[in-house]
């Protein structure tokens, strides 16, 4: 068995184990692997999962297509190998849900990139709880206004 072999076996092994949503993007045929949890985050099939680096940037929600062009840049433009973003992508289910990659790139000697490998974060908890948070201290704040007002009245009387 040559290196390759054992090697991307190894890699097949390690995707459908782990919990982490592991993704990879191989620059040279352009196309994408990734983790059975990561696939389960998202809640799509792998049928339905994008295979291809421009299928993938189709999941990005509209209002985050600039964060798309800010990683192209950064990609094919730069020298960075390390990458954290957040944006929202559409999920199976028809929802858009937060999510953070951390990634690494190996690039090649003219400092091309040849591989991204990343684990994909769902953040929606993190960001429904500070949505939730914002809703109430802009109640809370509603309410002091309403309470500074009466004591004013009051004060007037």
């Amino acid at each position: 068995m040559n290196d390759s072999v054992s090697s991307d076996a190894i890699w097949q092994l390690f995707l459908s184990f782990t919990r982490s949503g592991v993704v990879e993007v191989d620059f040279l045929p352009r196309q994408i692997r990734y983790s059975a949890a990561l696939a389960d985050l998202i809640k799509l099939t792998p049928e339905t999962m994008p295979h291809t680096f421009e299928q993938w940037f189709e999941l990005y929600h509209p209002d985050d297509y600039s964060k798309s062009l800010t990683l192209r840049h950064d990609l094919f433009e730069s020298t960075q190998t390390t990458f954290s973003l957040e944006r929202r992508l559409c999920c199976g289910d028809a929802q858009y849900r937060w999510f953070r990659l951390d990634a690494f790139c190996a690039r090649n000697e003219t400092g091309e990139i040849e591989r991204l490998i990343g684990v994909e974060t769902d953040l929606s908890p993190q960001k429904d709880y500070e949505r939730q948070l914002t809703s109430q201290i802009s109640i809370a704040e509603e309410l002091r206004k309403k309470l500074a007002a009466t004591e004013k009245q009051r004060d007037q009387l």
